[in-house]
């Protein structure tokens, strides 16, 4: 028979009758420290040996002489503890207090999942909280949580790589869209639809029926020809015609001045916000005032660049 020490380690092997075959002890990262023969290969934390004098934790090999394992954690269990970034450390330099049973988290004595070490626990914790959710799914594969955390969650031979992929099973089943209240079987999406796209002649008629109504909504008409005009202007600099552009560019910015104050105007008589009204008219302005000055640069690009600013932002 075995008997084990606090941490899991066999330290006591008697016979059928109860006479001690070896009573043994270990140094505390898991070397012999007394005993000899212990009739069993589960030896310190009740881990499997073998031949070479290594021990089998799940994950990967470690080695009690040298207290240590020889290869690398192929994770960080918490970014934010610093014994962390030594791969190869042992229970996080602290064997008297925890143990590593899969080769990845630390626990305690008692089998307890490290409080510490919570990072690497937080698969396990995702299912028990969808556990509570979706009880019949779980209970359905491991009979209770309780199983569950002792049998398998501490278990070396299921991995965190088991409990990730458990994990995205569930995610991917109809029984958690259900529980989450999301279509099940094959959803087909709404196709998308375009919204239509209307032809720039049609906005301007639009906009001027709307001005037929009044004054005070002939906004968007005055905005069609300030850019109408700065398109022209642009196109006698393009000539040559300087006079026409002249002409073309004076009218589109007395127009477009005289579409600045009717929007501040149907702002204020709307009562639109104050932000509303600022940004209208500093808008308006900049780009009034862009046309006016610099309008013929680059052949009249600018002043059409300004105009069309203002027309979409009004639009």
């Amino acid at each position: 028979m075995l008997h084990a020490d606090p941490l899991g380690s066999t330290a006591l092997t008697t016979n059928g009758s109860g006479t001690t075959l070896d009573d043994h002890g270990y140094y505390a990262y898991g070397k012999d420290r007394r005993g000899s023969e212990l009739h069993t290969t589960q030896r310190f934390t009740g881990q499997q040996g073998d031949a070479t004098g290594l021990l089998y934790y799940g994950a990967r090999y470690y080695d009690p002489q040298l207290g240590q394992f020889i290869s690398p954690d192929t994770l960080v269990p918490d970014a934010t503890n610093l014994f962390d970034y030594n791969r190869y450390m042992y229970a996080r330099g602290n064997p008297m207090k925890y143990n590593d049973p899969t080769g990845h988290c630390s626990s305690n004595k008692d089998g307890s999942p490290a409080q510490s070490d919570a990072e690497c626990w937080k698969t396990v914790g995702i299912i028990t909280l969808s556990w509570d959710q979706d009880p019949t799914y779980w209970n359905g594969i491991y009979g209770n949580q309780d199983d569950f955390l002792k049998n398998y969650a501490q278990s070396n031979d299921y991995s965190q790589a088991y409990m990730l992929k458990t994990l995205s099973t569930y995610v991917g089943s109809d029984s958690f869209k259900t529980a989450m209240g999301l279509p099940t079987g094959n959803y087909t999406p709404n196709p998308v639809v375009n919204p239509k796209v209307r032809p720039f002649g049609a906005i301007v008629v639009d906009d001027g029926i709307e001005c037929s109504h009044g004054v005070t909504e002939c906004g968007k008409a005055l905005d069609d020809a300030s850019t109408a005009l700065s398109i022209t202007a642009k196109g006698c600099l393009m000539v040559g015609a300087a006079p026409c552009a002249a002409a073309a560019g004076g009218f589109s910015t007395i127009v477009s001045v005289a579409g600045t104050g009717l929007t501040v105007y149907n702002d204020i008589h709307q009562k639109a916000s104050t932000k509303t009204i600022v940004v209208d008219a500093t808008v308006n302005l900049v780009t009034t005032g862009v046309g006016w000055k610099w309008g013929t640069g680059y052949k009249g690009t600018v002043g059409v660049i300004s105009s069309v600013v203002q027309w979409v932002w009004d639009h």
